[in-house]
């Protein structure tokens, strides 16, 4: 009986949501995120495509200053929404976007504005016939 010993080599990248540095196991691998933003194990392909979204929206909004900037409302990131000023410049749905990257999501998240669900909704149903809950919004950006 021939036994082989593969000497089994890791290498060092970083992970595209928090930048840090970790090793990955078994050859390299193709792991591109570290085991404290995503953890290896029980998790199945469409899981694992929802736990990278939720860290992503919340490190999306945390950069942003987690609250909305009209009524300060901060008791749940799950009712926070990023709105495009400008929606000629949106490059993407933030909410839909296939990339994981984090650098992607901070250079979209920048042409926005962080709204609750309820004054999000209110821009868009046409209650703010004034302009002033945009203007406000406007001014908030700006003032970041």
């Amino acid at each position: 009986m021939i036994c082989i010993f593969l000497q089994i080599t890791c290498m060092k990248k970083n992970c595209l949501i928090c930048s840090s540095e970790f090793e990955t196991i078994k050859f390299g691998g193709r792991r591109e995120y570290c085991f404290n933003c995503l953890p290896s194990e029980g998790l199945n392909p469409a899981e694992r495509k929802t736990m990278i979204r939720q860290v992503l929206k919340q490190k999306t909004l945390e950069y942003k200053g987690a609250k909305c900037n009209l009524c300060g409302y901060d008791k749940c990131i799950g009712a926070l929404h990023l709105h495009h000023l400008d929606p000629s410049k949106k490059s993407f749905n933030l909410s839909c976007y296939k990339s994981t990257k984090w650098l992607d999501y901070k250079n979209e998240a920048d042409k926005c504005i962080v709204l609750c669900a309820n004054c999000h909704s209110e821009l868009h149903w046409g209650n703010d016939k004034s302009g002033l809950v945009l203007e406000a919004a406007v001014s908030a950006k700006h003032m970041e």
